[in-house]
């Protein structure tokens, strides 16, 4: 499978995920904007597990790794 069409199932994929988890993702922000006086986490990159997250970055930056992401 080429680069390009690697690129064209995750984007595929990739919208798929955010529209079939529109609702929850709506719902999460509403709770976050409304607690967000509350002491809330920081949200960044340090939630991650560090060789998942590289894995991910790995895998965005070269989709033939994305098998990477999957074994973490």
């Amino acid at each position: 499978m080429s680069l390009n069409a690697l690129q064209h199932a995750r984007d595929v994929s990739v919208q798929h995920f955010w529209s079939k988890n529109r609702d929850l993702f709506e719902q999460a922000w509403s709770e976050w904007e409304t607690r967000k006086g509350a002491e809330l986490p920081q949200l960044d990159t340090s939630l991650f597990d560090t060789q998942l997250r590289g894995a991910v970055e790995q895998a965005w930056a070269d989709p033939t790794t994305e098998s990477g992401v999957k074994n973490r």
